[in-house]
């Protein structure tokens, strides 16, 4: 059961799925959800701001510029933050969140940022947010919420408003690896939730027992699920992605970084594929 929500919102791509999907969360499961405005403060400056410290720095040196940079940061940092407030308080208002999803705070991620992310994450059941939030954040999020401390991450690129996951279709993607197992298990909320639920798998082999057991673990817990084996292929990520769409998912699940991050950074991998190239919505879990 989910009960608090951390919702990380940034000035960087589009917000309102995330937002979206964290309403339905709250409305599902009575839970209550915060919103930080979360910016890494040295990709704040403009171009016209840079060109003036850089002017600073030939004229009066390192000292005087780095005086000029730190005002501009924090003049930056205030301003979008208020400007991402003000659209959050609206649009979570139009979506009925009422109290229950509230504006707290900002964080500058700058630095020590994935032990930041951390404690925030901690003191939350789930963390969501956009996937079109910027790559630096994104990749501070999945250290220090994903890694740092075994909560499940949401990345959402497109849910609508008003839907609710008691008519949501929900993709199991099933593995036998601890992740998979980690990711079923803090799914099973959602799972029990939703309208269909549908467990995929990429079948090597005589798996069939495999993926039935899946099906009765399921059934115990009140999921009635159906299964969907995908014949080997070379380019599984895609057979997968393609099987969200043409069962119209809402949210795929599935273990995080089953192999090392340098070998999918190397050589690819599912996590890798999902995070930056599908149009999936993501439930993550390491």
């Amino acid at each position: 059961m989910y009960k608090t929500i951390f919702l990380p919102v940034s000035s960087n791509g589009d917000q309102s799925p995330a937002l979206a999907f964290t309403a339905a969360l709250t409305r599902s499961f009575a839970a209550k959800a915060e919103g930080t405005f979360v910016s890494k403060s040295l990709v704040l400056l403009q171009e016209d701001e840079r060109t003036k410290v850089a002017n600073v720095f030939r004229k009066e040196g390192f000292g005087a510029s780095q005086v000029l940079t730190d005002t501009l940061y924090k003049e930056q940092f205030k301003k979008r933050a208020a400007e991402v407030k003000e659209w959050f308080v609206k649009t979570s208002s139009a979506l009925g969140g009422g109290n229950s999803i509230i504006w707290q705070d900002t964080l500058d991620v700058f630095g020590e940022s994935a032990e930041q992310i951390r404690n925030k994450c901690s003191g939350h059941d789930m963390t969501v947010a956009s996937a079109d939030i910027s790559v630096s954040i994104r990749d501070t999020l999945l250290e220090g919420a994903l890694f740092a401390t075994g909560r499940p991450l949401a990345l959402i690129r497109s849910f609508t408003a008003g839907k609710t996951l008691e008519d949501a279709t929900i993709i199991l993607a099933w593995k036998q690896s601890p992740q998979t197992l980690r990711a079923q298990w803090f799914a099973l909320p959602l799972l029990q939730k939703a309208k269909r639920v549908v467990v995929t798998h990429v079948q090597e082999g005589d798996e069939a027992e495999d993926i039935q057991g899946v099906l009765r673990y399921l059934e115990q817990h009140g999921i009635q699920a159906e299964a969907k084996l995908l014949a080997t292929v070379q380019d599984a990520p895609l057979m997968l992605a393609q099987a969200y769409t043409e069962v119209k998912a809402d949210l795929l699940v599935m273990g995080a970084y089953s192999h090392s991050r340098l070998r999918e950074m190397l050589f690819g991998g599912f996590t890798r594929y999902f995070i930056t190239d599908s149009q999936c919505n993501l439930l993550l879990a390491h």
